[in-house]
């Protein structure tokens, strides 16, 4: 993949790259106007290349307001999440998209497509994206006709596009999955086909979005930022301190709307029931905390919420259909 930066207040020179690993400041090789790398901030950039598709994860935050414009020299079709900060996209007919974290969306670029991402000063941003090629999305759409067949067709006609006008909020489900492909080499020599599977489930969860935003079904309780902010701090809540036991009308009075909006309103903003999505925040802190630490059980249920290790045990067998223990065991014989 052929990509190109560029800092236009400070005048970087552009550069270009394919297939490269890009950390630190590396990205940037010196300032005409005297500003030097360690002012500017700092611009993590992570390629995993494949041959149907590329995996991107970019960290960032910089000390000035910055403007970067990049192009592509062929047409991808790109799935793109932002999970932290706030981007502001500009496209080459200066169409403007604003995305923020934990918000999601599906983009269709055209081959020279060029456009700009404005970043704030002294604002972390992170984000997480799949590029697939020509030929990977012919492959695709030929398994699954009914579901691509327009969207290849915009695909092939050169035009750029986005699925929804505007981001729409990341589901659980979704950080659920993209945890699983940024974990994928855990699963060994298996690890290709469990990326591309994991990858098409994250396909279907942003297009099943997509058609629930066209049939006017989301964001019926949430009708202003107020209330979706709301919402987040009512998710931070629930998910601070995993041994309290906040009930919905506790909640509610917490973050100040009725118990209505904020169940409804959950299940707009995250795709889930509140107490759906903690449970699936406490699982997977518990394969993270297995996978990752040397903690006994005993030390990980408590950590999750559990006060006893057999509650722990029994929950997390229902949700994946093995204990705590085995699973652990599994990978760690796979990383071997």
């Amino acid at each position: 993949m052929k990509y190109c930066l560029n800092i236009k207040e400070y005048n970087i020179s552009e550069l270009e790259y394919e297939g490269k690993l890009v950390s630190g400041n590396n990205l940037f090789e010196g300032s005409s106007n005297g500003k030097k790398l360690d002012e500017l901030g700092f611009f993590n950039f992570k390629l995993e290349n494949t041959p149907g598709f590329s995996i991107i994860e970019a960290n960032n935050m910089f000390y000035e307001d910055v403007r970067i414009s990049g192009y592509n020299s062929e047409p991808v079709f790109s799935m793109d999440f932002v999970s932290q900060g706030t981007v502001e996209y500009e496209t080459g007919n200066n169409k403007r998209v604003i995305s923020n974290g934990g918000t999601n969306n599906i983009w269709s670029l055209n081959s020279g497509y060029f456009g700009y991402s404005t970043y704030k000063k002294d604002v972390k941003t992170s984000g997480f994206a799949i590029y697939f090629y020509d030929g990977f999305m012919k492959e695709i759409t030929n398994k699954y006709p009914e579901l691509l067949d327009e969207i290849y067709i915009k695909f092939i006609s050169g035009k750029s596009f986005s699925l929804n006008p505007q981001y729409r909020f990341t589901s659980m489900e979704m950080m659920q999955t993209i945890s699983q492909i940024r974990n994928a080499k855990l699963m060994g020599k298996t690890s290709q086909i469990y990326t591309e599977a994991k990858i098409m489930e994250l396909l279907a969860l942003q297009l099943q979005q997509g058609s629930e935003s066209k049939g006017g079904n989301s964001n019926t309780y949430c009708k202003n930022a107020q209330d979706i902010e709301k919402i987040h701090e009512a998710k931070r809540l629930l998910v601070a301190d995993l041994n309290q036991s906040l009930t919905i009308r506790q909640l509610s009075r917490q973050v100040g709307i009725n118990e209505n909006k904020l169940k409804y309103g959950f299940k707009e903003v995250y795709n889930h029931t509140i107490f759906g999505y903690l449970f699936d925040y406490k699982m997977d802190l518990a394969c993270k905390l297995l996978l990752d630490t040397k903690k006994n059980i005993v030390d990980i249920a408590d950590q999750c919420g559990y006060e006893y290790a057999s509650h722990f045990t029994t929950a997390f067998r229902r949700k994946f259909s093995v204990t705590p223990q085995d699973f652990r065991k599994r990978h760690s014989l796979q990383l071997v």
